[in-house]
């Protein structure tokens, strides 16, 4: 997999965070493979940020996006050979170029992130506009390198019962306006939300 497109229109942006002539390095993710591949190579935790080219949140997040790949990822110099390790393994998947890919993962907003560590699986999935950039992405990537695979393993399950809790109020105010929520799914919800924090 090849890293980093350069393109007339981001590139300017990515040589504003170099580091004596070095560059965040971000595989570009074409196909399920490669994602696969992206995700499991090793025991590094793996962010791969989904966005459009069109879409101008995801332009100014793919900005903070660079920064924080800067910090935290690998660093490579201009022929695409890795000059620096880092902690975490950064990708990213365009929309209009992928939509296949996208809609086998299940992405429907954007910019979208899913964060992974081959040891764990997917530890967590969201939304993220540009100004929620910090506290939902950048503080949760510092905190997860920070602990081992069983407190990662505990997020994920808190991840997965917040996404529930989400799913059920989402039932409820959709409910509200239009039909009334069929409560076998609603108890079905709930069960799966008590499993999780049961086994937790």
């Amino acid at each position: 997999m090849k890293s980093i497109d350069h393109t007339e229109d981001d590139h300017s942006t990515v040589v504003k965070y170099t580091k004596r002539g070095l560059v965040p390095e971000i595989t570009t993710v074409h196909k399920f493979n490669d994602f696969q591949e992206f995700i499991s190579k090793d025991e590094q935790l793996c962010i791969v940020k989904f966005y459009a080219s069109w879409c101008k949140s995801c332009y100014k997040f793919g900005i903070k996006y660079k920064k924080l790949a800067m910090k935290l990822g690998d660093k490579s110099d201009k022929t695409g050979q890795i000059q620096e390790q880092g902690q975490v393994r950064f990708a990213e998947v365009e929309y209009s170029k992928n939509a296949s890919l996208c809609k086998k993962l299940g992405i429907k907003k954007l910019p979208y992130i899913i964060i992974y560590k081959a040891s764990v699986g997917k530890i967590a999935e969201f939304s993220c506009g540009p100004r929620r950039f910090e506290d939902k992405l950048a503080n949760r990537v510092f905190r997860y390198i920070d602990i081992n695979d069983d407190e990662l393993q505990f997020e994920q399950k808190m991840e997965a019962g917040t996404s529930l809790v989400d799913d059920v109020l989402s039932q409820l105010n959709h409910a509200g306006k239009k039909t009334p929520v069929n409560q076998d799914d609603l108890e079905k919800q709930q069960y799966k939300s008590e499993e999780i924090f049961e086994n937790s």
